[in-house]
């Protein structure tokens, strides 16, 4: 059955993303930082959802994508700029972008093709609705992801378990941290 082979390709590209990136993010200890993430891509999805008015898989994957540089940014702004640590900065974003995106999903619902949508299944589960379009998406991301961290992986090792000791051996930490952020989005 089709649906049986696209759920099943789905879920292994999934299991490839999360299980690749899992191990970088505990090495960083940044457990917070994929939840935070999470959260702070949801308005980006509500604003690709009404753009399009449909669940397609790349505008909404457009607007997840620059919402997750907005929280990204807004944590490092924060972080950098005042005097909010770190992890008091994820949960700031965390709530802040999660309060905002589930106003906006609830005002969606609202309107005329909001009900007959989708979204909150689209979003919160139900692999059975995977389309042709949403693997090529998670294909993609997989092949970003797997690339990056094949091609750097000795120098995101390295920034990972020590950033003091990979900025004196003239590693550029910070631009592995963007890189990283910016293949998770």
């Amino acid at each position: 059955d089709d649906s049986v082979k696209m759920v099943l390709l789905g879920t292994i590209l999934m299991g490839l993303n999360c299980g690749t990136m899992g191990g970088i993010v505990v090495t960083r200890r940044l457990s917070l930082f994929g939840d935070t993430l999470s959260h702070a891509v949801l308005p980006g999805v509500a604003v690709g959802f009404l753009w399009s008015q449909s669940k397609n898989s790349w505008i909404i994957l457009a607007g997840a994508t620059l919402a997750g540089f907005a929280g990204v940014g807004l944590i490092s702004l924060l972080a950098k700029t005042s005097r909010v640590r770190q992890d008091s900065a994820l949960g700031l974003v965390l709530s802040a972008f999660y309060a905002l995106g589930i106003c906006m999903l609830t005002r969606i619902q609202k309107m005329e093709f909001g009900n007959q949508s989708g979204i909150d299944k689209y979003l919160f589960g139900q692999i059975v609705g995977l389309s042709s379009s949403d693997l090529w998406t998670m294909a993609l991301s997989c092949l970003l992801i797997l690339g990056l961290c094949i091609l750097l992986y000795k120098e995101l090792l390295v920034a990972g378990f020590d950033s003091d000791y990979a900025r004196s051996i003239g590693l550029p930490v910070e631009f592995l941290q963007y890189a990283l952020w910016g293949a998770w989005l």
